[in-house]
C-alpha cells in the first residue's frame, strides 16, 4: 500500500511538472509586456532600445544594435532595473541603495561613478 502511494504520489508530481508552460527567455517582448511588469513604475525605454526577458525572468533592456546577439551565454550591454528588490521611486535613489548593499555585504566593495554625455545615448552614468 505504501509502495501505491508513493508511486501515485511521484506521478501526480511528474504530471504537474510537464503541463507548466515553458517560458522563453532572451526574446524582444512588447511595450505592453514591459508596463505589465513595472506596474509601479514608469520606465521609458528609448526607440533605439528594446527590452526581453532574461532567464530569472527579470526585464532587460539594450541597446537595438545587440538584438542579434542577446543569448544566455554571453556578456553584452544592458540595463535591468531589479523592481522587487529597490523600492525606490527614483534611479538616484535605487542606485544609492544599490551602492549601500554591496558596500554593507563587501567591505572591500569599491568604485567610481563617472558621469559622461554618450552622442547616441545621451546623459549616462558609468
Amino acid at each position: 500500500m505504501k509502495k501505491y502511494l508513493i508511486f501515485i504520489t511521484f506521478f501526480f508530481f511528474a504530471s504537474k511538472m510537464t503541463g507548466q508552460q515553458k517560458q522563453e527567455y532572451y526574446k524582444e517582448v512588447d511595450k505592453k509586456s514591459v508596463e505589465s511588469y513595472y506596474l509601479r513604475y514608469f520606465v521609458e525605454v528609448p526607440d533605439y532600445w528594446f527590452s526581453y526577458k532574461t532567464d530569472p525572468n527579470l526585464m532587460a533592456h539594450s541597446p537595438i544594435e545587440f538584438k542579434d546577439s542577446i543569448n544566455s551565454k554571453d556578456i553584452f550591454p544592458s540595463v535591468i532595473i531589479r523592481k522587487n528588490i529597490f523600492k525606490g521611486r527614483t534611479l538616484e535613489k535605487n542606485l544609492k541603495a544599490f551602492l549601500r548593499f554591496y558596500k554593507n555585504t563587501y567591505p572591500k566593495f569599491q568604485y567610481i561613478l563617472v558621469e559622461a554625455n554618450h552622442k547616441m545615448y545621451g546623459n549616462i552614468i558609468i
